[in-house]
């Protein structure tokens, strides 16, 4: 059902396990220290969050207790957002598929059902639905990179290796969910399709809002506890020209920045709104940076906000204000302004719209599941 699932390498030396994209019975390459597993069947790696009931706050729109039910999922997960008479129900669960020819009956992606006055999203990643409806309808793109860079948001911007970089290795021994890609300070994925992208969505109003969240998790490795250079995470520049936002690890060890530039505030030209944010080297930690540069809204002020691990942190949340600077340039992994990452990356987003508190929290949620 999935290309992943047809057959895997594990290396030895280097504790490594490739997914392969075919099936073949031998390795291409003989090795005295790979092990080669053929399996022409495997159950999808999928587990999916299994919750149902009426909302009583807004908290409750999203998956935050680890401890919450789990199933295992022969097909892909779904949430489900129902308009009730006087109430708002939300149910979450696994959507069973039989056989792979089926798959497309359940595209992944978010659909609204007018008979059930409802809105149904599908995914098809472990835990994926524990973030909310609105929130996966607004992802402009998800990378999860379970072996390859498809994009699993349904919006179609998959990623690639640009000219001049090699591709990063896929493991599934190290990662943050399911599997993750390992950058040695060569490996780059650019997201061409969302060069000149104006982030943002439009309200209920048709007022437009400069609004914007960057998610993603990563590993620093630091062999011997030291950092020369700034190391690029997530970004909108492939070369040495400078994005109008950034995540990045900084030239010391234990610390990560990130900020944005916008239309109304040109002197911001760091992208430092939040430096020497603590993230240790060595472990897995999730960042999600979230921009509202909505200020024509009454009672809301521009407001740029960067969570560590689900937690807010301190930086200079109002200095930008406006739309981020829009500039043609893709949106780059492991490669920021020609800054190159060592270390793990996985799970990868950017979403339309400025996440609430709980969707952050359920975004850090998504490792700490149980594992099936």
């Amino acid at each position: 059902m999935r290309s992943y699932c047809a057959a895997v390498d594990f290396n030895q030396v280097t504790n490594t396990c490739y997914y392969l994209r075919e099936i073949v019975t031998s390795l291409l390459t003989t090795a005295n220290h790979v092990t080669h597993f053929r399996k022409v069947t495997c159950p999808p790696p999928l587990s999916c969050w299994s919750k149902s009931g009426q909302v009583t706050s807004v908290d409750e729109l999203s998956v935050t207790d680890t401890a919450s039910p789990q199933s295992s999922c022969h097909g892909v997960c779904y949430v489900r957002l129902t308009m009730e008479t006087s109430a708002i129900a939300v149910d979450r669960g696994c959507q069973e598929v039989v056989g792979s020819s089926n798959m497309d009956k359940f595209p992944v992606g978010c659909y609204v059902d007018a008979r059930l006055l409802s809105v149904v999203c599908y995914c098809d990643t472990p835990r994926c639905n524990g973030i909310s409806v609105p929130a996966l309808a607004s992802q402009l793109v998800y990378l999860p990179l379970d072996g390859d860079f498809t994009d699993h948001s349904g919006a179609g911007h998959d990623g690639a290796v640009p000219h001049g970089f090699t591709p990063p290795t896929f493991t599934c021994l190290d990662k943050a969910v399911n599997c993750s890609a390992l950058f040695r300070g060569n490996q780059c994925v650019s997201v061409d399709s969302l060069s000149m992208t104006s982030y943002g969505t439009y309200d209920v109003n048709a007022t437009s809002l400069q609004q914007v969240t960057f998610a993603i998790w990563f590993k620093r490795i630091t062999p011997g506890g030291t950092v020369a250079t700034q190391q690029g995470i997530f970004g909108n520049s492939l070369d040495g020209q400078r994005p109008t936002w950034r995540i990045s690890a900084m030239n010391m060890p234990h610390f990560v920045s990130g900020g944005v530039q916008t239309d109304r505030a040109p002197y911001n030209t760091s992208l430092g709104d939040y430096q020497y944010v603590a993230a240790r080297d060595n472990s897995w930690h999730s960042v999600v940076m979230v921009y509202d540069g909505s200020e024509r809204r009454p009672n809301v002020f521009p407001l740029l906000q960067f969570y560590t691990d689900g937690r807010l942190q301190v930086g200079n949340a109002r200095s930008d204000q406006g739309a981020i600077n829009v500039r043609g340039r893709p949106v780059t992994v492991g490669c920021v302004m020609a800054d190159n990452f060592v270390g793990f990356i996985d799970e990868a987003r950017v979403f339309s719209t400025a996440l609430a508190s709980h969707d952050v929290r359920a975004l850090s949620t998504i490792r700490e599941g149980q594992v099936w």
